[in-house]
């Protein structure tokens, strides 16, 4: 999980409050971070999916958090569609796989972006500003972390750790 980092250049020394952190769930419906040993023993519910949640806190607001739990390694994949798109485009969305939520994010100005969650057609119910760098750096490098420990447990992700490490750097 990160959080409370400080960024170097003309934001030296200012915290930057953004907090990411990867979960699986249990079959005893415990969330689990994927970095704690015992989420080696969890495995995919039914062959296809990996239910687990995705916290994410933008200068202390949260903006996903285990209540919008789902399949979430599909949620990954979905995400870096995500970052992917921002890179051409001036906002981008991850929809989650089994729920009526989605992800946005919209560039603001001042080297920013809104991240939002919420329920698909409907006004956002969670937002946060945040440096658009940052954001992006932040949520690169757990989702390496995620893909990388799904792939500990023989869960193939080589392509998702690929398109990161196409991605620029995320450490």
């Amino acid at each position: 999980m990160y959080h409370h980092d400080t960024v170097s250049g003309s934001n030296a020394g200012r915290p930057v409050d953004i907090e990411v952190e990867s979960f699986v769930k249990s079959s005893e419906g415990e969330f689990v971070a994927v970095t704690d040993p015992f989420a080696k023993l969890i495995s995919r519910d039914d062959g296809n999916c990996v239910d687990g949640a995705i916290e994410l806190t933008v200068h202390g607001k949260s903006i996903m958090d285990t209540s919008m739990w789902d399949c979430v390694d599909t949620l990954w994949s979905y995400i870096l569609n995500m970052l992917e798109d921002l890179r051409e485009w001036d906002r981008a969305k991850a929809g989650f796989p089994d729920q009526p939520l989605e992800l946005h994010v919209e560039r603001v100005g001042g080297n920013n972006v809104l991240v939002c969650s919420g329920c698909c057609g409907n006004p956002p119910a969670r937002s946060a500003r945040v440096n658009e760098r940052r954001f992006l750096e932040v949520m690169k490098k757990e989702a390496f972390i995620f893909f990388t420990a799904m792939e500990e447990v023989n869960l193939a992700y080589d392509r998702e750790v690929q398109r990161l490490s196409g991605m620029g750097p995320h450490s």
